[in-house]
């Protein structure tokens, strides 16, 4: 029982710990808009900054530094690009980040 208190609170911690940052769509945005959409590898790259971005805003960005931390994002990039049933959300997270209003 108290277990399952302990772990209805963490999101409320969560939610502490993340505020005063810009939330990770608005993040994600302005970074992608550096990016070279003419770029041969530009949907590669935008799927590295969302994958980098997520991890770092989930687990603080201490970690951009690590020296593991590049692998991580190069095996979770791997694993969405790899798996046939992810491709349809990784595009739908992709398309969202282009165009945030629709």
């Amino acid at each position: 029982m108290a277990q399952r208190e302990r772990s209805s609170a963490r999101p409320a911690d969560l939610r502490r710990k993340t505020s005063g940052r810009p939330d990770l769509g608005t993040l994600v945005a302005s970074r992608a808009r550096a990016l070279d959409r003419d770029a041969p590898d530009f949907k590669r790259r935008l799927l590295r900054l969302v994958v980098e971005a997520s991890l770092l805003h989930e687990f603080g960005s201490h970690l951009l530094n690590a020296p593991k931390f590049q692998g991580i994002v190069e095996h979770v990039m791997h694993e969405l690009e790899s798996a046939p049933q992810m491709q349809d959300q990784v595009q739908r997270a992709l398309q969202a980040v282009l165009s945030p209003s629709a």
